[in-house]
């Protein structure tokens, strides 16, 4: 079979397939170069496809990761110049009963486990698609997707020691 991500989270329905690496998920790294980290050992795909002859495709299935403003130019830098990028797209009714499933679920989650919420915006997740697509428009959610765009090109460019890139 195909090896997914490590993740030091348990999502459910998401934890064999996506590594949520560049959405911030290790605790904030996001590293072009630490990426590798997610995935197993070079000995490990060596065994796997000259030892035992199996394919061993490896793969990370972040749906996040289109649609979060730094991710492109962090992948530009972290993936290997062979590497396929695959994109695969549902009937869009089905993706997002998907998503708001999964999101509901972690708020839910977190609420349950005594969590505070003091990071969620007002109002959210959206009651209704026209409420998103409002948020969507809003200049709070402009101003975040600006942020976080010159974020992810100054991660990418840089070469300097991990302290200097978490003031992002």
């Amino acid at each position: 079979g195909c090896q997914g991500p490590f993740s030091p989270w348990i999502v459910p329905l998401a934890s064999d397939k996506e590594s949520f690496y560049f959405s911030g998920h290790y605790f904030g790294f996001m590293l072009p170069e630490a990426y590798r980290m997610c995935f197993p050992l070079r000995i490990t795909v060596w065994f796997q496809r000259r030892v035992l002859g199996r394919p061993y495709p490896i793969f990370d299935a972040c749906a996040s990761y289109f649609t979060a403003p730094w991710v492109a130019p962090l992948l530009k830098v972290a993936v290997a110049p062979e590497a396929a990028f695959v994109v695969l797209l549902r009937e869009p009714v089905a993706q997002n009963v998907s998503w708001w499933k999964l999101e509901m679920g972690a708020h839910l989650w977190a609420k349950s486990m005594g969590m505070s919420q003091s990071f969620v915006l007002p109002n959210y997740p959206p009651k209704c698609f026209s409420e998103a697509l409002e948020l969507s428009r809003s200049d709070e959610i402009q101003a975040l997707y600006k942020e976080g765009e010159g974020c992810g090109e100054r991660l990418a460019a840089a070469r300097t020691p991990l302290a200097k890139l978490l003031r992002c």
